[in-house]
């Protein structure tokens, strides 16, 4: 074991014990958290309808970004993902099964080889990460993800209202 790996065996035992985030050191697992939040004064609607009660979403405005609900939004849209593991999973919407990978994050139609990258430039580890049990993707990368759709987004940092239609 190296040092670098000792060093982040240690952080993820501290970082345990004192239950305010769980840091998953192996390379092919995501960034874990147990963080308290609230969405007091935030509003993310998608197609109209208000899905802000009980979602993760947090504002960096320092950073011009915004963490949101993967899976609740394409929820919403009409998708669904089923997870193959921690990193990949299948997205069925609009009647067509994409295979999405998180780690490298990218998708692609089932039995297509062209991939679609939606890796925001901003967030340096990944713009995905699991907080309290749900997957949350940054709102760049989510952008690149909902363009392909045919879905657009709007943040506004000064009222913290997230929309996508």
């Amino acid at each position: 074991e190296t040092h670098q790996a000792q060093m982040n065996t240690e952080k993820v035992k501290e970082t345990v014990d004192s239950n305010k985030s769980i840091l998953v050191s192996h390379p092919n697992e995501f960034y874990q958290y147990t963080e308290e939040f609230n969405t007091d004064g935030i509003k993310l609607t998608v197609l109209g309808e208000d899905i802000t009660e009980g979602n993760y979403i947090k504002f960096y405005p320092e950073m011009n970004y915004v963490d949101l609900p993967l899976e609740a939004i394409f929820e919403k849209l009409g998708g669904k993902f089923t997870w193959i593991n921690s990193v990949s999973a299948s997205l069925e919407i609009n009647d067509k099964d994409y295979n999405y990978s998180a780690e490298h994050a990218s998708m692609n139609l089932r039995g297509d080889d062209k991939h679609i990258d939606f890796r925001s430039d901003k967030y340096v580890e990944s713009g995905h990460r699991k907080i309290n049990g749900k997957y949350i993707i940054d709102n760049e990368s989510l952008e690149m993800l909902l363009e392909h759709f045919g879905y657009e987004i709007t943040v506004d940092f000064d009222t913290k209202t997230i929309e996508i239609k």
